[in-house]
């Protein structure tokens, strides 16, 4: 697999809460969930990213707002659902984050458009979209599998000018195991377990 990330990060610490999309191990739920969104949102359907916090749903909005941008489409991302208004957003695309926070009124009226638009929310959410004017495709953003986040580690240390090897098999297991996945976690994890190697020097 191919592991590119930006030249800025090459000498920061290795794991960071806030990454960009090209720092992430495009692992094989991000590449289906990023897939499926751009297919509806390019036959100009609605969709859903659902998944639990920290599994990386606001980086893969910002990642479709970059690439929907370079097709030269007018993208409008909404950081916050109880931000929206409908009546004022005039793109061609509508990338909202944070969906739970809608109200139900401003729910059916981006609903009663004709514009391609992706709610990014947790799973929960999948209950408030019954009944509503225009169906909307439900895609499911999943954890890293253990595999992925041990890519995931060995490629931030690397970009990190750290040893691929700073952390043993049983730590990167174990990292993975208590982060259950979650993008998040493991960079908190990650970072906690880091600093814990230097300082004992271990």
């Amino acid at each position: 697999m191919q592991l590119t990330f930006s030249p800025a990060t090459a000498a920061d610490t290795p794991f960071r809460l806030q990454l960009a999309p090209d720092e992430v191990v495009a692992h094989p739920g991000w590449r289906q969930a990023r897939a499926a969104v751009l297919a509806a949102l390019g036959r100009g359907e609605a969709a859903v990213l659902l998944g639990p916090p920290g599994t990386g749903k606001t980086l893969l909005l910002r990642d479709l707002t970059q690439v929907l941008r370079q097709q030269g489409r007018s993208v409008c991302l909404v950081e916050r659902g109880d931000a929206l208004d409908p009546a004022l957003v005039a793109d061609d695309v509508l990338l909202v984050d944070e969906a739970g926070r809608i109200s139900a009124d401003a729910l059916a009226r981006v609903c009663a458009t004709a514009r391609p638009f992706l709610l990014a929310a947790l799973p929960g959410f999948a209950e408030r979209l019954d009944g509503l004017a225009r169906p909307i495709t439900p895609v499911v953003l999943e954890p890293l599998s253990p595999e992925a986040v041990a890519r995931f580690v060995t490629a931030r240390l690397a970009a990190a000018g750290r040893p691929r090897d700073m952390l043993e098999p049983d730590a990167v297991l174990a990292l993975a195991r208590h982060s259950a996945g979650l993008l998040r976690l493991v960079s908190v994890l990650g970072s906690a377990a880091v600093f814990l190697a230097e300082l004992e020097q271990a």
